[in-house]
């Protein structure tokens, strides 16, 4: 799954080397910030690693939850930054959007395994009760 790919990548990527988004800024990253960039890192690495896990599980509600709890972290890391900017400007606009590919990628594939399956989105399986369908 390319979601999980992305997240996995990018996770390590932010937790062993928290610089690599501090090349191009004006002045070097503090250490709360690195410490901050890496804990994202690993939020991501965890997440991209669940959702990979669960891709080649045959439950399908396993998949879409991590997929879930993706959409929802990147969706409050969107309000967070947006309710910075008045205080961070440009910068925290700018970070706002960074998550919103990945948030579409997940939507997609969400909808997609719904239709996949014939099951409405939000709809729960009879196998399953109270667990939303993938």
């Amino acid at each position: 799954m390319g979601v999980a790919a992305v997240r996995i990548a990018v996770g390590a990527l932010l937790a062993i080397a928290p610089r690599a988004l501090d090349r191009g800024q004006p002045r070097p990253a503090t250490a709360s910030a690195l410490l901050f960039t890496r804990t994202v890192g690993i939020r991501d690495l965890v997440l991209g690693l669940g959702t990979a896990a669960a891709a080649g599980s045959s439950q399908d509600a396993d998949l879409r939850r991590w997929v879930l709890a993706g959409t929802l972290s990147d969706t409050l890391d969107v309000v967070a930054a947006l309710a910075a900017t008045r205080a961070l400007g440009r910068r925290a606009l700018v970070s706002a959007l960074i998550p919103v590919p990945v948030i579409l990628a997940d939507l997609v594939v969400l909808a997609a395994h719904d239709r996949a399956d014939g099951t409405p989105p939000g709809a729960t399986t009879p196998s399953e009760p109270g667990v939303p369908a993938l």
